[in-house]
């Protein structure tokens, strides 16, 4: 039963970084990244005691510590 909670509170978590991001791709990608760079070793931008890379990473996107640069659309243009 407290894992159908947990469950929950995740999946409410993903909806929200989704809405932050703007759009579900770009929010994987970016929790996805995050997540890796915290398993490798760098250190969480806020304080999340017990939990893991995935559930620190989304959470630091909703709290607006990390979020995603995309490029000018110029930058790609090969002349």
């Amino acid at each position: 039963m407290e894992q159908e909670r947990r469950r929950r509170g995740v999946t409410d978590l993903i909806f929200d970084g989704i809405s932050k991001v703007g759009s579900e791709y770009d929010f994987t990608v970016l929790s996805a990244g995050r997540a890796l760079q915290i398993q490798s070793g760098m250190l969480p931008f806020s304080r999340t005691a017990g939990k893991g890379p995935l559930e620190t990473a989304i959470e630091e996107i909703i709290e607006g510590r990390v979020e995603i640069k995309h490029q000018d659309e110029d930058d790609n243009i090969i002349e």
